[in-house]
């Protein structure tokens, strides 16, 4: 099922957008902010996107420059937030009360800010804090509010001790009003926590159950639902590269009989974008015309429907596929183009002018939208592509595939796959547009734009600097950039990671030379950032014998969930953890778990390698554990097994899968012990040069690339 937007009731606009704002002093939270960002929040974030809805945390540790804290507007920008997040807000409480602001205090916004919110003036001369006014502000006073709250449990003290802070701090008496407000308060949740991951197991449920109440799950079939959520994506991106609709359009209404339009490009330079952008606008100027989407990455590349690497095991499956495709297609325009016909036949019957002619075309033109086809395995890249050739499509059809350029595409291994994948498409004979990213005097508004749905801003001095990075013009990589800025949580550090993100020194990264352009920084920093972050319970860079894993098996398939879960001994709570942190890096394949860019491959070259033979051990101890394929036979034989159930299917592909990867893994694992066996001996590594040694140590490096 493929999405055709004549029939499309989903407008994208703020109702597709979940904006959470979190509440709280900043200097006793930062723990507690930290690993909702880093470890609960991509969670939701994932959780959002099942139904099409954007999620956006607005955590302002950072986001308000310098010059505008001294202005006073530090209070203006919280309030602000908060009515743009509504109905959404969370408050977190410690042992802080935060900072109590005079009107002096308010700067050159008072006026401004007390003629909006004018109930300011009495709270400061309350004596409230900033965290309190928000808190007052977002959700306390507030009725159909999704508020929640979650405090804090106190170290056990003395009575004695909590009386004597009771009586000398107003803050402490202050702190406790607000507990005790908030827990009397039948209009907001209300929660206590021991530890950030308890706390992080709260948010999550309480979210979830927000997101079930106010973005139901629709009632669409899933792969209608997969075009549809990488549709709206697209649309939602802060660039739209208006310069190249005109292009698009010219070939499209041109004199000429060829149908196809291939969008071209590297990586990320905007292809999905500028098609969906495109659509959406002809659309909405030529409602008569059927427009038609269909995302192949979504589909074919599905694990409910998609293939291995090397094309073998769905074959059938593949070619179903695309014949029922195109049979849908066929239907769909059969249809809408009777109907509009139809309509159009109506309006000159009820006009009954001479004008009226104009509103018949003729020509009704139909467009179908093919994205993102390089994820087509080379061997039937070439046949889908022979398949359009050869498809009896209706006149006036137009025919728009986005497709990635050879020597950036991550999809096919070889040159020979390369080749074929180019000459497919040269076979289509169609009209081409290459996407090229951005202008660098556009960057500092997508910047701009990017940080501000997240409630952020840098200063002109800052945007500035993002003109410089060689891989800036590319919006992909530009916005993995610029989400590292997002979750970033300190305001000291903001200004070294934009220096960081900015730089063009890419020395640490000569790996990448051969791309003439450089997206490794923000790529490094992922890996650095992201791939070694702790994940409570000292669990020190859990990720990075995952990352090692899909890094080391590029060659094969990946692996799934369960073999992962098995493989790394998870529990499934601390899977569900890690689950969104793998896939922010990694994509589905047929099932199974591999990187999404091949970039991220060549830099995880370079990190990890002390943890490549304890990861090697626990992936030949889990696969010794799964039976080879001639003991599965013997154990049906001799239960009369005629025909395999689907249990003892997924039985013979483990046991497959295992006579694949084990003799892999046995042979490197037999090959690095001798090595290491034979240089580790003191008499032998003390009677051979050093350039020896140096050499061995080289080689094991290239075997653990």
């Amino acid at each position: 099922m493929f999405l055709n937007l004549s029939n499309m009731n989903y407008i994208p606009d703020n109702s597709s957008q979940f904006r959470l704002f979190i509440s709280s002093t900043f200097k006793d939270m930062d723990e507690e902010r930290t690993y909702l960002v880093e470890w609960i929040f991509p969670k939701i974030k994932e959780l959002c996107a099942e139904r099409g809805v954007e999620f956006f945390p607005i955590d302002l540790r950072w986001g308000i420059t310098e010059q505008e804290g001294k202005e006073g507007k530090i209070l203006y920008a919280c309030m602000g937030e908060i009515d743009n997040s509504r109905p959404f807000f969370i408050g977190l409480l410690g042992d802080r009360y935060g900072w109590q602001p005079t009107i002096a205090d308010l700067g050159e916004s008072a006026p401004m800010l007390l003629e909006r919110y004018p109930w300011i003036e009495k709270d400061i001369k309350d004596g409230l804090s900033i965290t309190e006014m928000e808190m007052q502000y977002g959700a306390l006073r507030q009725t159909n509010m999704e508020g929640a709250f979650y405090i804090r449990k106190e170290a056990e003290e003395s009575k004695a001790k909590r009386f004597f802070r009771r009586i000398n701090s107003a803050d402490y008496r202050h702190l406790e009003h607000l507990k005790e407000t908030i827990r009397k308060n039948n209009n907001v949740v209300s929660r206590e926590y021991e530890s950030p991951e308890q706390l992080g197991e709260l948010v999550f449920q309480d979210v979830k159950d927000v997101i079930d109440r106010q973005f139901p799950l629709k009632p669409t079939s899933q792969r209608h639902a997969l075009h549809e959520r990488s549709f709206s994506t697209h649309l939602a991106n802060f660039v739209h590269l208006e310069h190249y609709y005109q292009q698009i359009e010219q070939i499209l209404t041109g004199p000429t009989d060829n149908k196809y339009l291939v969008l071209h490009g590297m990586k990320g330079s905007g292809k999905s974008t500028v098609l969906c952008s495109f659509l959406e606008q002809y659309q909405n100027e030529y409602p008569n015309t059927t427009v038609i989407y269909y995302d192949i990455a979504k589909a074919f590349m599905h694990p409910l429907i998609g293939w291995s690497k090397n094309g073998h095991l769905c074959e059938n499956s593949f070619v179903y596929e695309a014949d029922k495709l195109l049979k849908e297609i066929d239907d769909e325009l059969e249809k809408t183009n009777a109907l509009n016909k139809f309509i159009d036949a109506g309006i000159k019957k009820i006009l009954n002018t001479p004008e009226a002619d104009s509103l018949y075309h003729e020509n009704l033109e139909s467009i179908i939208a093919l994205d993102n086809i390089e994820y087509l395995p080379s061997n039937k890249h070439a046949v889908f592509i022979q398949k359009l050739l050869n498809h009896p499509f209706p006149p006036h059809t137009k025919i728009i595939l986005t497709h990635m350029d050879f020597e950036f595409n991550p999809y096919h291994s070889s040159a020979a796959d390369l080749t074929e994948s180019y000459i497919s498409i040269d076979a289509l004979n169609a009209h081409k547009i290459c996407i090229a990213g951005m202008n660098r005097e556009d960057i500092p508004s997508f910047v701009e734009q990017y940080l501000k749905a997240y409630g952020k801003k840098l200063t002109a001095e800052q945007l500035m600097r993002f003109k410089k990075p060689l891989y800036a013009t590319n919006p992909y990589y530009l916005s993995l950039a610029l989400f590292q800025l997002v979750e970033l949580g300190s305001f000291e550090e903001l200004d070294k990671t934009v220096n960081y993100l900015t730089s063009n020194d890419s020395s640490r990264d000569t790996e990448l030379e051969m791309f003439e352009w450089s997206a490794c920084i923000p790529i490094t920093y992922i890996l650095d950032n992201v791939v070694c972050r702790d994940g409570g319970n000292n669990e020190k860079g859990r990720l990075m014998p995952i990352m090692w894993l899909m890094f080391r098996n590029r060659g094969l398939e990946g692996f799934t969930e369960n073999e992962l879960i098995n493989i790394f001994h998870f529990t499934p709570a601390r899977w569900a953890l890690l689950r969104p942190q793998v896939m922010e890096l990694c994509r589905f394949n047929n099932g199974y778990i591999e990187f999404n860019d091949n970039m991220f491959s060549l830099i995880l070259g370079r990190i990890a390698r002390e943890r490549m033979a304890e990861v090697q051990e626990q992936v030949i101890a889990y696969y010794e554990t799964i039976p080879w394929l001639y003991e599965l036979e013997e154990e049906f034989k001799k239960n009369g097994v005629t025909s395999l159930s689907a249990t003892q299917k997924a039985q013979v592909k483990q046991s497959l899968r295992k006579a694949e990867i084990l003799p892999w893994y046995l042979h490197f694992q037999k090959k690095y012990d001798q090595l290491k066996q034979y240089f580790s001996d003191p008499l032998i590594r003390n009677n051979i040069p050093s350039y020896v040694v140096s050499h061995f140590e080289k080689i094991m490096d290239e075997n653990a690339k």
